[in-house]
């Protein structure tokens, strides 16, 4: 019984061992032996194949993650793309402005005060030009996967710069209402920049299909968690617009991948589902409520991080 004792202990620890042998045949500690050594070279197959599918499940997680990746900047590319037809457009102007004032700094009978003043305006339009230059590039830089405590506030304030020089906000007027005083969330600031613009551009893709000029309402505000082994405090994002709105029967799907009601062209279907995503890799949650020719309302609810 000792022997089996030190055997099975043996075992546990990972080294090939055999039970007694060598008696009568019949004897019961000889038949529990054998049945112990059969017992002990199943269970070492088996350390085998659950090594084998450990293996697995890791490289298909590998193999997730990337997917995940590519599909989060494939959205960033096609919402780049958009931004940069609405900056192209948005520069024209500005650089327009700098040719009238060249054209005009040229003149031989302008004072030394006006030529000064054209000087500084032309100055102030390049400024212009690239800030919206700079906002686009920071928008489209790779994320780091640096994940920290970031400031909800600053992104959208951030987001509503951006906006001011997008045609698709030409009958959108942005609002922002911030409210919370606790701001800060511990996520990917990239992410999370990326994944409220694509909100945004839902939003007044919304209203323009409705053909009329609206609004986009952004808020904050922060409550208390409902569960009591949670200490935290939420903050919660709005995005409501009065755009077309989504229609009952679809509101449980337009978070998975491809969902679109866009006309052919005009997204990629990617959006919402790299949001929920995004949202849920942070530690928070999405959902959206919608009345169909009234609008629609995206909540995200993210825990708030003090810093710890």
């Amino acid at each position: 019984m000792k022997k089996l004792l030190e055997t099975t202990e043996a075992n546990t620890e990972g080294r090939e061992t055999l039970f007694l042998g060598g008696e009568k045949d019949g004897n019961e500690f000889n038949q529990l032996s054998n049945a112990l050594n059969q017992m002990l070279n199943r269970i070492s197959k088996d350390q085998e194949n659950v090594k084998l599918s450990i293996h697995s499940l890791r490289q298909a997680n590998l193999d997730l993650k990337k997917a995940q990746n590519d599909i989060i900047s494939a959205e960033k590319l096609a919402s780049v793309g958009r931004f940069s037809a609405g900056i192209a457009h948005e520069i024209g102007n500005p650089l327009a402005i700098i040719v009238g004032y060249l054209e005009l700094l040229k003149r031989k009978d302008i004072s030394p005060s006006e030529r000064e003043d054209f000087i500084t305006r032309t100055e102030s339009e390049i400024s212009r030009i690239h800030r919206i230059i700079r906002q686009l590039l920071d928008f489209s830089r790779p994320s780091s996967n640096t994940i920290g405590r970031i400031s909800v506030h600053d992104i959208l304030s951030d987001i509503s710069t951006i906006f001011q020089y997008q045609p698709l906000m030409r009958h959108v007027e942005l609002k922002l209402s911030l409210s919370a005083r606790e701001d800060g969330v511990r996520a990917d600031a990239s992410l999370l920049r990326q994944a409220f613009i694509n909100l945004a551009i839902n939003a007044a893709d919304a209203v323009n299909q409705a053909g009329k000029t609206g609004a986009l309402v952004v808020e904050t505000l922060n409550f208390p968690s409902n569960h009591a082994n949670e200490t935290h405090q939420w903050l919660e994002v709005t995005f409501t617009d009065n755009g077309i709105g989504i229609p009952a029967d679809q509101l449980n799907f337009i978070f998975e991948p491809f969902y679109t009601s866009k006309a052919p062209g005009k997204g990629t279907g990617l959006g919402l589902s790299v949001c929920y995503m995004i949202i849920e890799a942070a530690g928070g949650r999405i959902e959206a409520r919608s009345e169909e020719g009234i609008g629609t309302k995206m909540i995200i609810d993210l825990p708030v991080c003090n810093g710890e």
